[in-house]
């Protein structure tokens, strides 16, 4: 990383924490102002509400783009955000049930706010230990996102969206249908992502590889096999 990367970090740790703090105050103010305000008031105490989350997760999202770009990942999470959307619309799932996957997914990563940088963007292969220390990240974003008024099955996506299927995964080795659809569709797409671009550490491969990829770890029983090809059908058709 560049000198000052670590006053970097720091800032947006304080930032994260702060917005979260504030709008966690603010969301228990309106909830406490709600009990005792008649029916007029209450219509105004959502729309504050609404207001309040909102702001604070345009400061997520814009953190979350600012350590993209500092690790090499610059777009991911928007790009994972509309492939996922993509694929649970080809496969069948409700309009509810597509936008919760793509508000799980725009944040999906938001608990690496609270890791390491250094470790992210290093241009090699992770030691065991910092991997492990990565891998808390999922937990994290859950734990973060219920203050923006995401909903608990948004926040369990965002959870288990490194989970697999044959308990593989992380972080707590969930199995089968133990793992929600929604982080199902989301590990698909964030895999794709991760393989079709170029990395601190390695660079990406073609679609076309990452495609067999994925399609290899389907028959292994890691990866939901009507994702992966509900994303085929939607590269196919996207040209």
């Amino acid at each position: 990383m560049e000198q000052g990367s670590g006053e970097a970090e720091g800032g947006v740790r304080t930032v994260l924490l702060e917005a979260v703090r504030v709008t966690d105050e603010a969301l228990r103010g309106l909830g406490r102002a709600e009990r005792s305000a008649d029916e007029g008031s209450r219509v105004e105490i959502q729309r504050v509400r609404g207001e309040v989350r909102q702001s604070a997760r345009l400061i997520l999202e814009s953190l979350l783009g600012s350590v993209e770009a500092e690790t090499g990942r610059h777009g991911h999470g928007r790009r994972v955000a509309a492939r996922a959307g993509a694929i649970a619309a080809a496969m069948g799932l409700s309009v509810e049930q597509i936008k919760r996957v793509e508000d799980a997914a725009r944040l999906h990563d938001v608990g690496e706010l609270l890791l390491d940088w250094e470790q992210m963007s290093v241009r090699r292969e992770l030691m065991p230990t910092e991997r492990r220390s990565l891998r808390r990240h999922p937990t994290i974003g859950q734990r973060l996102l219920p203050t923006l008024g995401l909903d608990e099955e948004a926040c369990r996506i965002v959870g288990a969206h490194h989970e697999r299927l044959d308990g593989s995964g992380y972080p707590d080795k969930l199995t089968e249908n133990s793992v929600p659809i929604g982080a199902q569709v989301l590990a698909v797409a964030d895999a794709f992502e991760a393989m079709t671009h170029n990395r601190p550490y390695r660079g990406g491969v073609s679609a076309d590889e990452a495609m067999e990829r994925l399609r290899n770890e389907a028959q292994a029983g890691r990866l939901n096999a009507d994702a992966v090809a509900a994303l085929g059908r939607v590269m196919h058709e996207s040209g």
